[in-house]
């Protein structure tokens, strides 16, 4: 069984290993959300433009 080598890690070395995973988590979670916000408005304009639709076929079945 091979033998793990092990070194001693500085508070420093954890702490900013620790800023860093937060800072990137950080920006993927604002990333998220933008992507979220736009998602959003485009299922909010299709909804719209759907309920044009079903007006535009109410008011041809309705001439029918």
């Amino acid at each position: 069984m091979a033998k793990s080598s092990k070194r001693d890690v500085s508070s420093t070395e954890i702490r900013d290993s620790l800023n860093n995973l937060k800072n990137t988590s950080d920006l993927a979670f604002e990333r998220i959300e933008e992507v979220i916000t736009d998602l959003l408005e485009q299922n909010n304009a299709l909804r719209e433009e759907l309920e044009e639709y079903r007006a535009k076929v109410a008011d041809i079945l309705g001439s029918l």
